[in-house]
């Protein structure tokens, strides 16, 4: 597909964690994330560096509303989250007894609810699915009830109403509800002393957390999933 972009006359970019990969020889240019090897197959810190990547290119196309400051805080934040693993497995403690799960997000935090959404497929073989949380009002909202979990991910701005409301309305249907936020009071707390993108980084940590402790409590093994291979050879 990149090689169809460049043949159009696109100016290509390749954002990898290989810098001899095929899709880095392809593109005009190429960001070696430099995150180290990933020890399993689904790409866990590869999915963090991206986020970090994509940051840092905004920043040189124009200004941005994060700052050095904001920079210095992300490695604090992230320690802090992994530091606290029991909000995970007391988080998948909830989810017993659940086949499915919906990942509510909005704005900057919407990739981190498609993040957890296919690490819980992935990892823990949960049929979990990742929405906009505008979008799953349109619709989708009909299936909300007590046997579909929801995990609401968000980080105080403009979007974090419409996705703790609609949070508040699944719980009122009898849903359990999990919420990855910057509040001490979630189920999956992270620090939000940094600007709203940059939060997406350690709330995609406790995404990930969250697949990883619900994989252990139903003795699946996170690393290895059945059916899934590091590299997907497609046409």
């Amino acid at each position: 597909m990149l090689d169809r972009y460049k043949r159009a006359a696109a100016r290509t970019l390749a954002i990898t964690n290989d810098p001899d990969s095929p899709l880095a020889h392809s593109a005009d240019s190429s960001l070696a994330l430099g995150a180290g090897e990933e020890g399993a197959v689904p790409a866990t810190k590869t999915f963090t560096a991206q986020l970090a990547a994509l940051a840092l290119v905004a920043e040189s196309l124009g200004p941005v509303q994060w700052s050095a400051a904001d920079w210095e805080r992300v490695p604090g934040a992230m320690e802090t989250v992994l530091a606290d693993f029991p909000a995970a497995e007391r988080s998948a403690e909830r989810l017993d007894g659940a086949d499915e799960l919906v990942a509510l997000g909005r704005g900057y935090l919407m990739p981190v609810a498609l993040e957890a959404a296919l690490k819980l497929r992935e990892s823990a073989r949960l049929r979990a699915e990742g929405w906009s949380a505008a979008d799953f009002r349109h619709g989708p909202v009909t299936v909300a009830g007590a046997d579909l979990p929801v995990l609401a991910v968000s980080a105080a701005g403009p979007a974090a109403g419409d996705v703790e409301e609609l949070a508040r309305e699944a719980g009122e249907s009898g849903a359990t509800i999990l919420r990855v936020a910057d509040d001490e009071s979630a189920d999956l707390p992270y620090p939000g002393d940094m600007s709203e993108p940059l939060r997406a980084l350690p709330a995609a940590v406790r995404a990930q957390q969250l697949a990883l402790a619900l994989a252990r409590r139903r003795g699946v093994d996170p690393d290895t999933p059945p059916g899934l291979r590091k590299v997907t050879p497609t046409r």
